[in-house]
């Protein structure tokens, strides 16, 4: 079950202890779950503010809407002819200011393709490959952000 629990801390390791607030929203999709950030610390940034209309500061996990099952190999040959997928989805939105006068939006979009059947006949190998994925980003947070707002690596 993807369910967020209240508080949520930041993973900017040697930077600082940001604290996000949530409570449940609706998502915009049916097959989705939305939650809102209710209230925020982030430690060197006061101008950071809690969710908005005019600044929206949200955390979506969106499922496919019809999940797909495995195919079945080819009788004759063994061969299964396409693998479907089932795509997943996470977004978190955060409104900001571009300039004084004019606001936009960031968008954080993570995919998780799962092949499949994988989920029944390699749970590990999906384990393994999002334990990989999220490690990765926590591990460089910092340094993510620095090449957003840098742009250099």
């Amino acid at each position: 079950m993807y369910n967020l629990t209240s508080p949520i801390h930041d993973a900017y390791v040697g930077e600082s202890d940001s604290v996000f607030s949530v409570v449940n929203d609706t998502a915009p999709f049916p097959n989705g779950k939305q939650w809102a950030v209710n209230d925020v610390s982030v430690v060197g940034f006061a101008s950071v503010v809690p969710h908005s209309i005019a600044f929206p500061f949200t955390h979506t996990f969106i499922k496919p809407s019809v999940l797909k099952v495995a195919a079945k190999p080819n009788a004759i040959t063994g061969v299964t002819p396409s693998v479907p997928k089932n795509k997943y989805k996470v977004v978190t939105r955060k409104g900001t200011k571009v300039n004084s006068t004019t606001n936009s939006m960031i968008l954080v979009e993570s995919y998780i393709t799962i092949p499949a059947g994988a989920e029944n006949y390699s749970p590990g190998d999906v384990k393994a490959a999002l334990q990989l994925h999220q490690g990765a980003l926590d591990q460089q947070l910092s340094g993510v952000a620095d090449v957003c707002i840098t742009g250099l690596f």
